[in-house]
């Protein structure tokens, strides 16, 4: 399985993160059970046994989610592009200078993975604003600047598109979650 095949079959529990109602981190966590291909006599006990607790939905979203973080992390930016190059090319045009910038930015970054990426970017930030506080030289505090320069776009663009996929996702979660109130109330 690839990088990109784990991240969609996680994808329910990285939305499960992004949210704060607990009827739709459930919903999402049905959702995750139901996209392993399970019917629902065999989806139950996992459902359940999972939804029964907070500890239980907690523990539950945690490592579905992890797998599909360790999965994004493992990707390299040239994999990325690829995985959302599609996307790109439906909001910028795929003849826009735009989607142009965007492909070269990951091309000049192609063999270097996300989870990389992504603490570089994290340590720069913090080197930049704690330079004083960590007794920074100038020289260092500039390579933190160029590692947010060279690394920043993906990261933002990354962010982004994740955020918009993540989104897309929400209306069928909504949709379960509303059901399951409904046959809640209307139990007897």
């Amino acid at each position: 399985m690839t990088a990109t095949d784990t991240m969609n079959k996680y994808q329910w529990s990285a939305l499960a993160t992004s949210v704060e109602d607990g009827d739709l981190i459930r919903a999402a966590l049905e959702e995750q059970v139901y996209s392993f291909g399970w019917n629902r006599d065999e989806a139950e006990g996992v459902i359940e046994g999972a939804l029964a607790s907070e500890d239980g939905i907690k523990k539950a979203v945690e490592i579905y989610a992890g797998k599909y973080q360790d999965a994004l992390g493992s990707m390299r930016a040239i994999d990325l592009f690829i995985a959302y190059g599609p996307a790109l090319k439906d909001f910028l045009g795929e003849n826009s200078s735009e989607y142009r910038r965007a492909r070269e930015t990951f091309e000049a970054n192609a063999a270097e993975n996300y989870g990389n990426i992504f603490k570089s970017v994290k340590k720069a930030q913090v080197q930049i604003k704690n330079a004083r506080a960590l007794g920074l030289s100038d020289s260092e505090v500039d390579s933190a600047k160029n590692t947010l320069k060279r690394y920043g776009k993906v990261m933002a663009i990354l962010a982004t598109l994740e955020q918009n996929k993540l989104e897309a996702l929400r209306p069928q979660v909504r949709t379960r979650a509303t059901k399951r109130t409904l046959k809640e109330i209307l139990e007897e």
